[in-house]
């Protein structure tokens, strides 16, 4: 079970544009979302299924 606040920063990223992250994508994917979250260090590992 993830913190309120990794919770919060998931919504936040789903919330904001992937060209945000540098990402080429229009809209996100789940896949999206993990890799960012890694990415950002705010997780060590996400799986796609839990986003």
């Amino acid at each position: 079970m993830f913190e309120a606040i990794v919770r919060a920063q998931v919504t936040a990223i789903a919330c904001s544009k992937p060209t945000d992250l540098d990402l080429l994508s229009v809209r996100w994917i789940c896949s999206d979302i993990a890799v960012g979250l890694v990415t950002l260090g705010i997780v060590v590992f996400l799986a796609t299924l839990t986003v």
